[in-house]
């Protein structure tokens, strides 16, 4: 009885936070006992039993995106062509153009193209301007659109870019919107007439147009192939997502290039070769649209016929 008594008395008591056995993970507890007595320790281990999930084999569109989003993903023998082969080979083009629209709604962010120096929104015309990148928006009609009195609602396409500008160090956001068209064998034409630049309405008629052909479709992969033989990889990412690679890709650090530009100060230099012409003089013309020969003389070319016949009077 006395053994009972004095067991029951026994406390178990938290080891010291600074205890080497506690690194192991496990709680360990040390029994206080009277003198003379030997009771067990008892160890409660709270690891895993369960050994982990092995892990999975990335799928072949896993791949293939790891692969396009490497900087030299296109290069000969990267195997990135051998793996946009395997897909082809498991699409069916011939899908019926309102499954392959369906595929189309949503958002797509470019991971790759063999053509990046292509300016989508027409805001790339100089040698020192190039796209960084762009996304693009399909969007499903709806037949209360025209009642919303939003003009944005019309517009079911909607392609925004990124382009970087060398010359100052600085990059500016262009969106174009529109439509677009599925046709059998998986051809889809996009048409904008509206161009925003920095978030403002551009005035004027706009026309610009983007045709290629489903190389590949699926819910998170889409290849496109151009007239031209370009290719052009995106993944479908949420509208939150989209947002995020604009704003990414209009953080980047644009490096200045002293020699961006340089080109067409030669140009305007060899147009006014009179040092007779003033600085301010060359700014109008250049404003007005004014052309001079080398030797300073005003070109002044009105067209044929504005003035009416040459011979000199009336018919």
């Amino acid at each position: 009885m006395l053994f009972v008594a004095l067991a029951v008395q026994s406390l178990l008591i938290p080891l010291p936070r600074h205890c080497p056995a506690r690194s192991c993970g496990a709680v360990c507890m040390v029994a206080a006992t009277p003198a003379g007595f030997d009771v067990p320790t008892e160890t409660v281990s709270d690891a895993p039993s369960e050994d982990p999930a092995p892990a999975t084999e990335p799928t072949l569109e896993e791949q293939f995106l790891a692969m396009a989003a490497a900087p030299d993903g296109w290069a000969d023998g990267s195997g990135l062509k051998a793996k946009l082969a395997e897909l082809e080979k498991q699409y069916d083009s011939g899908q019926d153009p309102a499954a392959v629209k369906a595929l189309l709604h949503g958002s797509w962010k470019l991971v790759s193209s063999t053509d990046a120096s292509v300016s989508l929104t027409g805001s790339a015309p100089k040698s020192y301007t190039k796209t960084l990148g762009h996304v693009q928006s399909f969007r499903k009609p709806d037949p209360m659109d025209v009642f919303s009195g939003n003009k944005d609602k019309l517009f079911f396409m909607e392609t925004t870019e990124v382009v970087a500008n060398e010359k100052v160090g600085s990059s500016l956001t262009a969106c174009i919107k529109g439509g677009f068209e599925v046709k059998p064998a998986g051809a889809v034409a996009e048409a904008y007439t509206a161009r925003e630049v920095e978030g403002l309405s551009q005035e004027g008629p706009f026309a610009s147009y983007n045709r290629w052909t489903c190389a590949y479709l699926s819910e998170a992969v889409r290849v496109c192939r151009l007239a031209s033989g370009a290719v052009r990889v995106y993944e479908k990412v949420d509208a939150t997502a989209a947002k995020a690679e604009v704003s990414r890709l209009a953080s980047a650090l644009v490096t200045i290039d002293p020699e961006a530009g340089a080109d067409e100060l030669v140009e305007e230099e060899e147009e006014y070769d009179d040092p007779n012409i003033p600085a301010w003089q060359k700014r109008i013309d250049k404003l007005d649209g004014t052309k001079r020969t080398k030797d300073g003389t005003p070109i002044i070319n009105h067209g044929p016929g504005r003035f009416g016949p040459s011979t000199g009077g009336p018919p």
